[in-house]
Parts: C-alpha cells; sequence; structure tokens
C-alpha cells in the first residue's frame, strides 16, 4: 500500500492514484507496456487514429464546407486533423502532382497580362542578353524552377485572405485566428478538392475522350473560371456556418466579394512567385 502511495508521476511529479495522471494525463509505465505487443498495439492504435481524423477531415472539408473551421473556432478540435497539418499533407500531395492551377503563371503571361509585366519584361531582357540565350531556353529554365516555388509559396496568400475574411465579417467574438483557419481551410478546399481531384478528373476525361482542349483548364490563366466556380460555393456555404446571417443575399455578397479578394491575392501572389523564380534562375 505504500509503495503504490509512493509512485509519482513521471512527467509533473505528482503523486500517481491510477493507470493516468489525474493532472497531465500520463500513463504509468507497467510490465505490460514493456512487451512487443504493446509496440505494434501503439503503432496500430496512432495509424488508425491518425486515418479515422484525416478521412473525417477530409470529408468534412469537402462535403461540409465550414465544419472544419466552425469546430477550431467552437470545438470539438479533437475529432478533426488540425488546420496546419491538414494545409500542409495537402501541400505536400500538391508538390508531387503535375496540377498548379493558377498557381504557376507560365513566362509568357507574366510578361504580357499584369501590371508589372513591363518592368519583367525588361528584366528577363537584360538577363536574357547578358547571358546569351534565348527568350524560349530562359523559358524552360524559368518554368521548371517556377513549378517548384509556385506550390511552396501558396502559404503568403493565406493571411492576405484571412485580412479580408476579417474585414467582411467583422465580429468580437471572432480572433483574427479563426480568420487565418478559415482561410487555411479554403486553400486546402482548393488543392484537396479542386485542384488535385476535379483538374485530375477532368484530364482523365480529356484523355479518355480525347478531347485535348480540355487540358488548358488545368493551367493558369484558364484555370481561374473553374476554380472561382468551385470557390463561390464552398464560401457561400463556409460563410454561412461560420458567419451566419439572417439575410441570404449577404452570404451571397460576402462569397462574391471573398472571391474577389482572392483574385486581389493571387495577383500578389503571382508578383511574388516572378521575382522569386527570376532572382532564383
Amino acid at each position: 500500500m505504500n509503495e503504490e502511495q509512493n509512485i509519482v508521476c513521471k512527467n509533473c511529479q505528482l503523486p500517481l492514484t491510477g493507470i493516468y495522471c489525474s493532472e497531465c494525463g500520463e500513463k504509468r509505465i507497467t510490465a505490460e507496456d514493456k512487451s512487443i505487443i504493446s509496440i505494434f498495439a501503439d503503432f496500430l492504435n496512432a495509424f488508425t487514429n491518425l486515418d479515422n481524423k484525416f478521412l473525417r477531415s477530409i470529408g468534412a472539408l469537402c462535403f461540409k464546407p465550414g465544419v472544419l473551421s466552425l469546430a477550431y473556432s467552437e470545438g470539438p478540435r479533437s475529432k478533426y486533423t488540425k488546420p496546419l497539418s491538414l494545409f500542409l499533407i495537402a501541400n505536400v500531395l500538391l508538390f508531387f502532382s503535375e496540377v498548379s492551377g493558377v498557381f504557376d503563371t507560365p513566362l509568357f503571361h507574366q510578361l504580357n497580362t499584369f501590371n508589372y509585366s513591363e518592368y519583367a519584361e525588361s528584366l528577363v531582357c537584360e538577363k536574357i542578353n547578358l547571358r546569351g540565350v534565348s527568350l524560349e531556353e530562359y523559358t524552360q529554365e524559368y518554368q521548371k524552377v517556377s513549378g517548384n516555388y509556385a506550390k511552396t509559396l501558396i502559404i503568403l496568400v493565406i493571411p492576405i485572405f484571412a485580412f479580408f475574411t476579417m474585414l467582411l465579417n467583422w465580429r468580437k467574438d471572432k480572433y483574427f485566428v479563426d480568420h487565418f483557419v478559415f482561410s487555411m481551410h479554403t486553400f486546402t478546399y482548393l488543392i484537396l478538392f479542386v485542384m488535385l481531384f476535379v483538374m485530375y478528373l477532368i484530364a482523365l476525361i480529356a484523355g479518355l475522350f480525347k478531347l485535348p482542349y480540355l487540358m488548358r483548364f488545368l493551367k493558369d490563366p484558364y484555370a481561374l473560371p473553374l476554380i472561382l466556380f468551385f470557390l463561390l460555393i464552398y464560401l457561400y456555404f463556409s460563410i454561412k456556418k461560420n458567419y451566419p446571417s439572417k439575410k441570404k443575399y449577404k452570404v451571397v455578397l460576402k462569397s462574391i466579394l471573398l472571391a474577389f479578394s482572392l483574385l486581389l491575392s493571387v495577383q500578389f501572389y503571382r508578383g511574388v512567385l516572378f521575382f522569386v523564380t527570376f532572382y532564383f534562375t
């Protein structure tokens, strides 16, 4: 009996009254925990929990817009994968995919479409003249490097989008981190559902039925209307759940304005992508 009373938690040093510490939750190590079977049991349990959380999160993200963001803001959080973890998983999958959507703007459009295009063109002309290479040769090098940075710099758009979300949904009971998580879930949805599911489905249909013109919708700027279509649907239901309003037209208006703010965010992102890629090529 005295021996049981002298056992303390190895983590917080408080007396243990059972298998788990009532203060920090640390489990008391027993002889059973040092068996080979327990190692495999822990592994199986961790894998199963991760798998269930991840699948539940993907299902909610794609088919119940706004549920994940609301759960993070008000609870329960433990049922779902954490927002940053989910976004990073999506980003890794995107990195190893062939799809880039609006996030990898070709050099041709960088030099001819945007407000900074004239300045960008002068920089490129100066560089290829110094190197003694053609524009075609430099374009190949640029696109190779740009494709890698395009998928890693996406995170720059999230705080900008979160700022617009905060402005359109100003509430005292919401912190900036709530808007940031809302934005992170929005971009995770765009990556996983639109860019990695819908766009691959389009590519599959184009290949099966020999419709090569559909492939243009997989790259910037033609991918933008497709992305905006699914984004508006997601934003409507997500805003309705996280920033409820009795008047539906307000939800619709906010969805349109937020979609427009995404265009502004992506415009900024394109500029950053060009200058970063230009610097490293």
